[in-house]
């Protein structure tokens, strides 16, 4: 059999579909919500890592950051993902505080105490389905 019937045959056994699901959820979210920047690293596995979510200024203070990060956590949450993230002010948040509870209120834990994970750098973190 020629390797181009063999990679074929391969194919056809692959379930695209449920591969999308395990796919980063990042350009999705980005044709839904073109006005917000958003950049999310890594995969179903390692987990995801939100390095910036921007709502531009206009656009602020009518839920529009908390419909995307719960679109993203949906898909964490489908996936079995865990969701880390460092609050900061860099990309226009008004101060880390606000920024903290923001991502509380959305299930995300501080990453210290007893919450404390050593393999996640980030300071908080979102287990699956917002369990700890």
């Amino acid at each position: 059999m020629s390797v181009f019937k063999t990679a074929v045959k391969l194919l056809e056994k692959v379930d695209f579909d449920k591969m999308a699901k395990f796919t980063n959820p990042q350009n999705e979210i980005r044709q839904r919500y073109p006005d917000v920047a958003i950049d999310v690293f890594g995969d179903s596995v390692k987990g995801y890592e939100l390095s910036k979510i921007k709502v531009p200024e206009n656009l602020q203070n009518q839920g529009l950051g908390t419909k995307v990060m719960n679109e993203l956590l949906t898909a964490a949450d489908a996936q079995g993902a865990t969701v880390k993230l460092t609050p900061d002010t860099t990309f226009g948040g008004s101060s880390v505080p606000r920024l903290k509870k923001f991502y509380k209120n959305l299930g995300f834990v501080e990453n210290k105490g007893k919450n404390k994970d050593f393999s996640i750098s980030n300071t908080m973190y979102r287990d699956t389905n917002g369990r700890r």
